[in-house]
């Protein structure tokens, strides 16, 4: 595997479905916007923030995350707008930042946020050669996910895991 497909691992693709779905993201931002609907906008607003990093734009969507982490209340919404801010910190090549975003996430997460915090943690691990500690953290979500009966994320941790064993070969 090349050096770059390391640094980017399992990094997700921009594809046209990514700016269709940011579409009906800002349009339903703007529904709860006039209806006041505050918690359900803030999470168009993550979702908006996630849309905008895979496309490239990690600091706005960093700053957008950040914002709703600082302005809501609501503990799902203050982990995802964490968790998103370390995913825009990462892509951006923030890896620090992407770090102790990724940690401060998991002060807001339940069992199940808990996994994806670790996955995508655990890619990070991987981008900067941490493998031992990248395999501890697939491990760890593997374990939330099997317990919880999530097949569908099971699986993504699976090939998670995949693919840092060929990287090790």
């Amino acid at each position: 595997m090349f050096l770059e497909d390391m640094l980017e691992y399992q990094r997700d693709r921009v594809t046209f479905g990514v700016f269709q779905k940011l579409v009906v993201k800002l349009y339903k931002a703007l529904v709860f916007k006039l209806s006041n609907k505050k918690e359900k906008l803030e999470w168009q607003l993550i979702l908006i923030a996630d849309c905008l990093r895979i496309i490239g734009l990690c600091r706005l969507a960093y700053r957008m995350a950040s914002k709703v982490h600082t302005s809501t209340s609501s503990v799902k919404n203050k982990f995802w707008s964490t968790h998103v801010s370390g995913m825009a910190l990462q892509y951006s090549g923030d890896m620090i930042g992407a770090e102790k975003a990724f940690l401060k996430s998991q002060d807001f997460a339940c069992e199940l946020s808990l996994s994806f915090s670790l996955q995508h943690f655990g890619k990070l691990n991987v981008e900067v050669g941490n493998y031992k500690l990248a395999e501890q953290q697939f491990i760890e979500a593997l374990a939330i996910r099997e317990k919880l009966k999530r097949a569908d994320l099971v699986e993504s941790t699976n090939r998670a895991i995949r693919g840092l064993q060929k990287l090790r070969t």
